[in-house]
């Protein structure tokens, strides 16, 4: 390129750029001349260090001519790409300037005509339709591209089949502006403060910009098809609307607010057709309500609670359906209040209430997840098919009468759940986790399974709800825990009216209550623990037997006699524990295994039944723990042993009144003894034994001691056997059956008193 001697250059980076030339002298009309070269420009060149290059700066001025300028619509005619005859640098000047191209600005005012667009791609930087515009504008089937601000303040907008698209302000002030039948996207805010707004079937985009995803809609406009399309912004509706058709909030490239109305305005936006959530993303409804009168599908998968305090309200028929995973693309409020039929599917999470009012809800294999902090209430006669219930630190509410297929309840950190009224599970009631579990009021019947893996002993209660086992069919109740109060469920009634009820594990229960149908503790070598160390608790079980029993709570009243055929248990938990026969009925207690009583035994007049078929072992704290020692006292009224077997005494023991062995029972006392009362008899009948002492133990264990000979039957047939390593007394009291003196692995002395 030769450079005329009258230009000059600066290039002080002697590589391929643009370049700037400047002549010294003007040449025709002063315009600059602009020249562009990619070699490599040497020193010679004559450079004034005044004038420097920027890059920048040299795209704006080259682009200046057009980008900065101006373009009024003058006549009647068609925008093409090579039409200038309607294009003017002023208003209601003559034609025959540059069509406009991106950066240009276009004006239609009162010197404007009829406008249609045939170019294939019509671009401007801001249009503007003044309020003195009275003639149309036509897209057709061209597009238009805006990379400012759209304004429409009169005249007639008539939108075409092909997309639009605004980057800056989108403002409808007067007019009447009818929307594409494609899509109209918009980067930006919406204002429709006057004149009108026409959807023509078309999508309304909202589409997220480099800059952020921030909108706000000024006005009530009526779109069609909307698309919010999250990018880590804010959509902001200012006033009630409404969707046509279908409503799309797309997290896919962002998160995003979509803030309906400020709060408590009681802004809205109708949905008359399907809502659509998608994306990875969280999308927050905030502050009013997003009334559906179709549907909604909800394939977002954000997992947690980011879902805004806004309300979705449906009022029409349609599907609601949730993602493939619990806890994902969570929802706030959901209010059903439909006069058609709602019908349900996949994982619905929701962080807040739930609230049923009319219509009907068809729950399919749907899954309703409450993932609640810190409260949610569910509220409204329903039946849903599962329900999940995720609470932390908070209690979830049921306010009516409530019928599931399965309920879950995880507790990974503490919940109340609180039934005002009843909640009916007819599958499996789960509940896991390893945190409290507080079950507040009201009443669970449970129709299927129970199955608890919490581990959490909950402070020493389950509640004062009642789980009311009614099924009419087989049903299991079982705990995998392996320590007494661990997922302990409130109080239990077995209410069954069909199968057997297969109790499984270690199942603490506040209190329990047997009413109908068939328990089968045994198979799984169950434990029953009643569990509540806060108050009182009642054990009614007349009709059934436990295999293992443990009592753990503070005091269990008797409310019927008690059978257990395996081990008893009185636990000593730190709090005081008392087993109570109640003194207006004295109910008996009749035990196949072991009893073991580490608390205290409150015998009234009652009588204790020790029966097993093999060994067992008798057990009476006398000492007192962590609690005074008089806590710990409590004698046998009666005691009866009819064990066909031997039963051992583990500790001394007291019987205030009557002791009994019958059968072919030996009661073996060991090192340990056996204090009766004056007032009570001592009865061994025939082919029973009493071993008082151990050959291998010195101690000098005595005969049952204050039962008086008058009191002291002893069949013929019946047998004694004194033996110990030391010295041991062979009591004048009683007229012995059969008599036995061993003195065991060392010779020791036998004395008969006198």
């Amino acid at each position: 390129m030769k450079v005329p001697s009258n230009w000059m250059f600066t290039h002080p980076l002697r590589q391929p750029a643009y370049c700037f030339f400047k002549s010294k002298k003007p040449t025709t009309g002063g315009m600059k001349r602009l020249y562009k070269t990619t070699q490599y420009l040497n020193a010679s060149i004559n450079m004034r260090p005044s004038i420097k290059l920027f890059l920048p700066i040299l795209i704006v001025i080259l682009s200046f001519s057009n980008s900065l300028a101006q373009r009024y619509w003058v006549g009647t005619g068609t925008w093409t790409n090579a039409n200038t005859a309607n294009w003017s640098a002023s208003s209601g000047g003559a034609g025959g300037a540059s069509v406009p191209v991106a950066g240009t600005n276009v004006i239609f005012d009162n010197n404007s005509g009829g406008c249609t667009i045939t170019t294939n791609n019509a671009v401007c930087n801001n249009i503007t339709l003044a309020n003195t515009y009275a003639n149309t504008l036509t897209q057709t089937n061209k597009t238009l591209t805006v990379s400012g601000t759209a304004t429409f303040s009169g005249g007639t907008f008539i939108g075409g089949t092909s997309n639009i698209t605004v980057t800056g302000a989108f403002t409808i002030s007067g007019g009447a502006f009818t929307s594409t039948s494609g899509t109209l996207t918009l980067q930006n805010n919406f204002t429709l403060s006057s004149g009108t707004f026409t959807h023509n079937n078309g999508t309304v985009s909202f589409s997220y910009a480099p800059l952020g995803g921030n909108f706000t809609v000024t006005g009530s406009p009526t779109f069609y098809n909307l698309s919010i399309v999250g990018y880590y912004g804010t959509f902001a509706q200012t006033n009630s609307m409404t969707v046509s058709n279908n409503l799309l909030l797309d997290g896919t490239n962002g998160w995003e607010n979509i803030n309906i109305g400020a709060a408590a305005a009681g802004v809205t936006l109708t949905v008359n057709g399907t809502t659509t959530i998608q994306g990875s993303s969280f999308i927050a409804l905030n502050n009013g309500t997003l009334i559906e009168n179709g549907g909604l599908t909800d394939n977002n998968t954000s997992p947690g609670v980011s879902t805004g305090n806004g309300t979705i309200d449906f009022t029409g028929t349609g599907t609601f359906s949730g993602p493939a995973a619990t806890g994902e693309g969570e929802l706030p409020y959901i209010v059903i209040n439909t006069s058609g039929t709602l019908t349900l599917s996949g994982n619905i999470s929701v962080t807040y209430n739930w609230t049923y009012t009319a219509g009907t809800i068809v729950p399919g294999a749907s899954t309703i997840y409450f993932d609640n902090d810190p409260s949610t209430t569910i509220s409204g006669t329903q039946t849903l098919n599962n329900v999940t219930i995720n609470a932390s630190y908070g209690t979830t509410t049921i306010s009516n009468n409530l019928t599931v297929n399965n309920l879950s309840v995880i507790a990974n950190a503490s919940l109340t759940l609180a039934i005002s009224s009843t909640l009916t599970v007819n599958g499996t009631l789960s509940v896991s986790g390893n945190s409290a579990v507080t079950y507040s009021t009201g009443t669970i019947n449970a129709k299927g399974n129970i199955t608890i893996t919490n581990t959490n002993t909950n402070g020493g209660s389950g509640g004062t709800a009642t789980v009311n086992v009614s099924g009419s069919g087989n049903q299991t109740i079982s705990n995998t825990t392996a320590t007494y109060g661990q997922g302990c469920l409130p109080n239990v009634t077995i209410a069954s009216t069909g199968g057997t009820v297969t109790l499984s594990g270690m199942v603490s229960t506040g209190s329990w209550t047997y009413s109908s149908g068939t328990v089968d503790a045994s198979t799984n070598s169950s434990t029953v623990v009643i569990y509540n160390t806060l108050s009182t608790s009642t054990l009614t079980s007349v009709g059934m037997s436990f295999y293992n029993l443990m009592i753990a709570a503070q005091t269990v009243n008797l409310g019927s006699a008690l059978t257990v055929s395996n081990n008893l248990t009185i636990q000593a938990t730190g709090n005081p524990t008392n087993l109570n026969t109640t003194a207006a009925n004295s109910y008996a207690v009749t035990v196949s295994g072991n009893w073991t009583s580490n608390a205290t035994f409150t015998a009234n007049n009652s009588t204790v039944t020790l029966n097993g078929a093999g060994a067992q072992t008798i057990y009476q704290v006398t000492t007192g723990g962590a609690w005074p020692a008089s806590t710990y006292s409590g004698p046998f009224y009666n005691l009866t042993i009819t064990n066909s077997s031997v039963s051992t005494i583990t500790n001394n023991i007291t019987v205030s009144h009557n002791l009994l062995l019958s059968g072919t029972s030996t009661l073996f006392s060991g090192a340990y003894s056996i204090t009766g009362n004056a007032a009570g008899t001592f009865t061994m009948n025939a082919g029973t034994t009493l071993v008082l002492g151990a050959q291998n133990s010195a101690t000098a264990v005595v005969f049952p001691s204050l039962f008086t000979t008058a009191h002291t039957t002893l069949n013929s047939a019946s047998t004694v056997i004194y033996e110990t390593n030391g010295a041991q007394t062979v009591s004048a009291t009683p007229a012995y059956g059969n008599l036995y003196l061993y003195s065991g692995a060392a010779a020791s002395t036998k004395t008969f008193s006198a």
